[in-house]
């Protein structure tokens, strides 16, 4: 809207409709900038947030009052192009930092007012939600966070992501705790139900990483590839009722042997109310040999009849009871993993 390019996720205001997008520049100052709308999609107000270096932003988080920024040393510098390079890489010495950059602004104000906190290096591309606790004025956020081993950065060489939660003090402007929630499950694309955005959310979503290959045979980006074959259901609370604890597995469900994630998990709520249902866009692939014993993935992919996709609803309450219903789609559906649900109230034109 405003310069740059814009992140992937946007978040919405289950309180107010309000719609807030952050962008990123990679040659001029300021490198982020967050653009925030009305239910109506008009937009509101637009404040700069400058970082130390240009950074990758792909994703936000909301709480009441504030929008978090996620500035993870994913670089992007359009130089590396000379020397023929990926122009995003991890430069962990530049430093992690998470700023909560204030919603409500005097207009007169050209100063964004970002509370910068410090953090543990490492790459956060998605995040699943962030509230503020009012008991003691905390900021929690929840999200998914890797380590790469090296500079090649996150698109390029796959580094698996486990849930993270950081503990933020505002008023001091440090971390009162980071920790990584379940160092056992490998994770991408974390989802809540759109009504707990910003709230103290009980259950997150997300794809599980089962097989992580490489280098591609026949794809020179991503180098390395990932299969997504599972979803699951995290708990982000401690709940003595339950018995469970912060990260653990609440539910999960894996796909059949040749299917594959190729959408996000999408929540949407229950008619009523009551609960929610998870759905998922799923591709079968079947084994396929060439003449030399390899796979020929590019012939299963065009012969427009070897793979078939379907569209899961799953009961967010029991994931592992498997699908509610399942609807064959016509045609199969590629690799894209980002999926949203819309409304039909929300797609109908009403006339002016």
């Amino acid at each position: 809207i405003n310069g740059g390019s814009f992140g992937a996720h946007g978040r919405t205001d289950p309180r107010t409709g309000e719609r807030v997008h952050v962008s990123y520049n990679s040659v001029a100052r300021p490198f982020v900038r967050v653009d925030t709308f009305d239910d109506g999609w008009e937009l509101k107000s637009t404040v700069g947030v400058d970082v130390p270096a240009p950074v990758m932003v792909h994703d936000c988080a909301l709480t009441e009052n504030y929008t978090v920024i996620l500035d993870f040393p994913l670089t992007i510098r359009p130089r590396r192009f000379i020397r023929n390079a990926f122009p995003v890489e991890y430069e962990p010495q530049n430093g992690a930092r998470i700023g909560l950059t204030p919603r409500k602004r005097n207009s007169d104000d050209d100063k964004d007012g970002t509370i910068w906190i410090d953090v543990e290096t490492g790459v956060v591309l998605h995040a699943a939600n962030g509230y503020e606790n009012r008991e003691d004025g905390t900021v929690v956020v929840h999200a998914f966070k890797s380590i790469p081993s090296g500079e090649s950065s996150y698109i390029l060489d796959y580094t698996p992501a486990f849930l993270y939660e950081w503990v933020l003090d505002p008023t001091s402007g440090t971390v009162v705790e980071e920790r990584c929630l379940n160092p056992d499950v490998l994770v991408e694309f974390p989802q809540i139900a759109e009504s707990d955005e910003g709230k103290r959310a009980k259950y997150a979503y997300g794809l599980v990483s089962t097989s992580i290959g490489g280098p591609m045979l026949q794809f020179k980006t991503p180098q390395v590839g990932v299969l997504l074959d599972s979803v699951v259901k995290f708990s982000l609370l401690d709940d003595a009722d339950t018995n469970m604890a912060a990260g653990d597995v609440a539910s999960r469900f894996d796909l059949p042997s040749g299917w594959h994630s190729v959408s996000e998990p999408t929540i949407v709520t229950k008619t009523g109310g009551d609960g929610h249902y998870v759905l998922l866009v799923a591709t079968f692939v079947p084994p396929s040999a060439d003449e030399n014993g390899g796979s020929d993935h590019v012939k299963v992919a065009t012969d427009g009849k070897s793979m078939r996709s379907q569209l899961l609803v799953l009961d967010g309450g029991c994931l592992s009871e498997g699908p509610v219903t399942t609807v064959d789609l016509p045609y199969h559906v590629n690799y894209g993993l980002h999926s949203l649900w819309l409304d039909w109230e929300k797609m109908v034109v009403k006339p002016s």
